[in-house]
């Protein structure tokens, strides 16, 4: 009876061996290979990675323009022109951008310009409608606010990799408005061929808004280095125009950034009402970006 159990117990084991190899080497060829990880772009470089805030300094006195003022369609007169005198501010502002998916940018800008002079006035003129006449010695300010919204879309390559270039496009609205006063302040009460009193503290606000299309040229060659060149910009003949044109260069350090650069804006109300106004501002700027989220 023992040598009868022996004979049939080494065959069953045999046997339950080559089930259990044969199932190890069916999940051997089942199992997928493993993939590897595409490589990931640091989040900060390409304002793709949080929302972001950055007040910044321009300085627009470096290379300031006077701004120039001169009768349009509807003004009577032909001596309404005038280069406002006296220096300009430097300029701050600020941008708030928000990631867009898709690696595009919703960004909203703002700056403030101030300016401000007194000079004897050569000969007479008719500004903003009020006389003045040679020898009057003229006070002026004004005071130039642009704030923009824009949509900076990712437009070449579809699938971008981490320090490769990239091209967006930049679907924006602008929107400019100035305000001047012109003041004769030592100049004796007057009266027109009427009797009518005159100003001689004239004031006027223009407003303009207009769509702005461009494009925009970034990219990261390392994780704590990125530059962009962007401009955009819109008008039509006889009626008014923006442009504006950046370059910067981008040092970032954990979640704060350091951008310096230059910057230039022009912009011309619509010469189609009784004055109008135009001016074209550049200089260098420095900002820092604080990302406030981020995705890692």
């Amino acid at each position: 009876m023992r040598l009868f159990r022996r004979s049939v117990s080494a065959p069953a084991t045999l046997f339950l061996a080559t089930l259990i190899c044969a199932y190890a080497q069916e999940q051997q060829q089942v199992t997928p290979p493993t993939q590897r990880a595409q490589p990931k772009e640091p989040p900060y470089l390409l304002e793709d990675g949080g929302i972001s805030i950055e007040p910044f300094y321009w300085f627009t006195t470096i290379l300031p323009d006077r701004l120039s003022m001169k009768g349009g369609a509807a003004s009577s007169a032909s001596d309404a022109n005038l280069d406002f005198p006296g220096i300009i501010k430097d300029v701050p502002g600020g941008v708030l951008s928000i990631p867009a998916g898709a690696q595009s940018t919703i960004r909203i800008s703002y700056f403030r310009l101030q300016g401000r002079g007194d000079e004897e006035l050569p000969a007479g003129a008719t500004l903003l409608g009020s006389p003045f006449y040679a020898q009057d010695w003229l006070s002026t300010r004004f005071i130039l606010q642009n704030a923009k919204v824009s949509w900076d879309f990712l437009t070449w390559p579809a699938k971008p990799l981490p320090g490769k270039l990239r091209f967006k496009t930049l679907w924006e609205a602008q929107w400019v408005t100035i305000r001047t006063d012109i003041s004769a302040p030592y100049a004796p009460a007057r009266t027109d061929s009427s009797g009518t009193s005159i100003n001689n503290y004239p004031t006027a606000a223009k407003n303009l808004f207009l769509p702005t299309i461009g494009g925009e040229i970034e990219q990261a060659p390392s994780r704590h280095f990125r530059y962009e060149i962007k401009a955009s910009g819109f008008g039509l003949p006889h009626h008014g125009n923006i442009w504006d044109a950046e370059g910067s260069l981008g040092f970032r350090m954990k979640n704060v950034e350091l951008l310096v650069g230059a910057k230039a804006f022009h912009y011309k109300t619509s010469p189609k009402s009784d004055e109008y106004f135009s001016q074209t501002l550049a200089g260098p700027y420095a900002g820092l970006r604080f990302y406030i989220t981020h995705q890692e």
